[in-house]
């Protein structure tokens, strides 16, 4: 039997229990997988002027038709934890194989090459495009286009000067919370410096003269319901009511998965409104954060190019992996 020539590409940490959900769902005649994590430890890569990509996996090479006929691929970085101990994100580490002081210089070089030579798949479809997915995760853009598609968007405010933003928390009565900018910049923190959501007091607006003038986004506070957690696969949505009061952490339900999760249906526009705010975002795959007040008004938060879903999947039930898995043989 002649074996078929894949249509998809996975390129991603295998190790990655996500992506080990999503293999676990089609067929390997269907699906060629260029594992991160093991790039320049067994698999090569490279590239030519006329040849384009290629790729030997263990002394296997991938033929350059395999390649010219995907049709589908699913990009994920890997993630991983520095000798800093600081979170880092990535095309692959390079940890022991080049001297410390020359590490970020490699990492650069890799990143440059895999992306360089795998956007030149300009035919395929991706889920997601790393450079839809770099753009769409500022949040002042998302925040914009949500309320051009007709969600409510909690008012919110960026400034470095601290007049500005104790204004702002006069206009909403203290009512405000304070969070990271862009969702990259918290990879940059270190662990006991946790990015979350969290209330600004009047102590708080009190200190910012005297603090550094750096730019802080300040957004009025959503008395909430439940939280909502909203994954989009292609033109799929799967939908998780997170009841994020009943935990130790009703501001930032991140801190406390113990609470409380299960499916629900959202109703048709606001399904069609998040649909095209990740299509207008570039994206096939997102998962969108909203908060429900207690008059069952839905405002938009924030979406996320590689936001996890594996929790939603276990704790809520929605088959979110078998979802991607149809899209990318589809």
């Amino acid at each position: 039997m002649t074996k078929k020539t894949p249509t998809a590409l996975v390129v991603a940490d295998v190790k990655d229990s996500e992506i080990t959900r999503i293999l676990g769902h089609v067929s390997s005649d269907r699906v060629a997988v260029l594992p991160l994590g093991a790039l320049f430890r067994g698999v090569e890569l490279g590239w030519s002027l006329g040849r384009g990509l290629r790729v030997n996996l263990g002394g296997s090479e991938l033929p350059p038709e395999s390649l010219e006929s995907v049709e589908t691929v699913l990009f994920r970085p890997s993630s991983w934890v520095g000798a800093d101990q600081r979170p880092r994100m990535g095309l692959s580490r390079v940890d022991g194989l080049v001297e410390p002081e020359f590490a970020p210089f490699m990492t650069a070089e890799i990143d440059a090459l895999v992306y360089g030579a795998l956007t030149a798949l300009g035919h395929a479809a991706w889920m997601n495009h790393p450079d839809h997915a770099r753009l769409a995760e500022r949040k002042i853009p998302q925040l914009v286009l949500a309320r051009e598609l007709g969600l409510a968007v909690p008012e919110t405010v960026v400034s470095a000067d601290p007049g500005i933003l104790a204004d702002f928390w006069e206009s909403c009565s203290g009512e405000v919370v304070c969070k990271a900018i862009g969702s990259a910049s918290t990879w940059h923190l270190a662990p006991r410096i946790p990015a979350i959501t969290r209330s600004v007091e009047r102590t708080d607006v009190e200190r910012l003269p005297s603090t550094p003038r750096l730019p802080t986004l300040f957004q009025r506070k959503i008395t909430a319901a439940y939280d909502l957690r909203v994954t989009v696969v292609g033109n799929e949505l799967f939908a998780a009511a997170i009841f994020s009061q009943s935990g130790s952490s009703p501001l930032d339900w991140r801190l406390d998965y113990t609470v409380p999760m299960r499916t629900i249906t959202v109703d048709s526009v606001l399904a069609e409104q998040l649909t095209a705010l990740v299509a207008q975002l570039g994206l096939h795959y997102a998962a969108i954060d909203l908060r429900v007040d207690r008059d069952g008004r839905h405002y938009f938060l924030e979406a996320n190019s590689y936001g996890v879903y594996e929790f939603i999947e276990e704790l809520a039930g929605c088959p979110i992996s078998a979802a991607i898995a149809s899209w990318l043989t589809s």
